[in-house]
């Protein structure tokens, strides 16, 4: 046992000698780092109101707050496809396009963000007008 702590004793000592005691840097000394991280591509689009028709009345439907968030480069896309609808205006927080006749509608942004914004129908005429409009939401990078 003895010898044990003896051999750790000499270590610690052969060790404290190797690593002399650092310099008291100045107040006016300065350091650069360099930190690089790569972060994955992440785009997420959701609604509260996902699973439910559409109610349009007089040509208009709010569909309500679509939050959506995207941390890619060079920016997003963000498409809605409507069931049962060829013909309106997407109204999403002020930015407004056009539902082509496929019921496609889309919305493209040039940098990363992170955005609730209210969406509304307005000018819209579903295919069947008996029939229950549907809206499905896809976020892509770009």
């Amino acid at each position: 046992m003895k010898r044990y702590f003896g051999i750790s004793a000499g270590l610690l000592a052969v060790s404290a000698a190797a690593y002399p005691v650092a310099a008291v840097a100045s107040p006016n000394d300065t350091i650069t780092l360099r930190l690089r991280a790569n972060v994955a591509p992440f785009c997420k689009i959701w609604f509260d109101n996902a699973n439910e028709s559409i109610n349009i009345v007089n040509g208009s439907a709010d569909i309500g707050s679509v939050r959506e968030v995207c941390n890619t480069r060079f920016g997003y896309t963000i498409q809605a496809n409507f069931v049962n609808l060829n013909t309106g205006t997407l109204n999403a927080g002020g930015e407004t396009t056009a539902v082509d006749d496929m019921g496609v509608a889309k919305f493209n942004y040039g940098e990363a963000g992170a955005n609730t914004r209210f969406w509304r129908l307005s000018e819209a005429s579903p295919v069947a007008p008996t029939s229950p409009v549907y809206m499905q939401v896809v976020i892509s990078p770009i």
